[in-house]
């Protein structure tokens, strides 16, 4: 089974602008398989089933939009997600799609469409309940980024992920493509 586009830490590499910048949830990543007998299925990052979001895979599948959702599970708080993701209970947990392939792109282990392409097709998900689908911004300057990053640390997100426009999605590779900024602490700046 292939498994989910990964992150790689802003600034490890040359930053070049535009970039998107959307919220980074502070969740369980999770990707939802619809396949083409309109089943659905949800997996964590490393390919294990969740249980506890089988209930919104359910409702995804129900929506006839074949291929695979990328996201993350949130309940509000990491421990309030761990703790539904362990018990596999769905209470409270939603579901915050930002990305999508098709199924045979899944399947072949990516696609080179880019991602405002392949965010289109989460649109059909926005009225969905239990369902949110992450919002971008287009960041154009460092100072811009300051900006939004501090305002996202005050708003209490985790921070943001950065994504290049036109950027291809590539399963199973930590991208430079897609960069996360979250604040350092001493006792958490290990390389994930």
């Amino acid at each position: 089974m292939n498994l989910p586009m990964l992150l790689t830490f802003f600034g490890d590499h040359e930053i070049t602008y535009p970039l998107w910048a959307e919220r980074k949830i502070d969740g369980v990543r999770c990707f939802i398989v619809v396949d083409d007998a309109g089943r659905g299925c949800a997996y964590s990052r490393n390919g294990n089933v969740l249980h506890a979001a089988q209930p919104l895979a359910d409702v995804i599948a129900g929506c006839s939009m074949r291929g695979v959702y990328d996201g993350e599970l949130d309940a509000g708080t990491w421990s309030k997600t761990c703790s539904a993701v362990k018990r596999q209970s769905p209470a409270g947990l939603r579901y915050v799609a930002f990305d999508h392939l098709g199924y045979g792109e899944w399947i072949d282990g990516g696609t080179e469409r880019s991602i405002e392409a392949r965010r289109m097709l989460l649109e059909h998900l926005a009225d969905l309940p239990g369902i949110e689908v992450i919002e971008s911004r287009l960041i154009t300057t460092d100072a811009d980024m300051e900006k939004s990053f501090n305002d996202a640390l005050a708003k209490g997100w985790e921070g943001l992920v950065a994504k290049r426009p036109g950027s291809p999605y590539t399963c199973g590779v930590r991208s430079r493509d897609w960069q996360k900024l979250k604040p350092c602490r001493e006792d958490s700046c290990e390389s994930e």
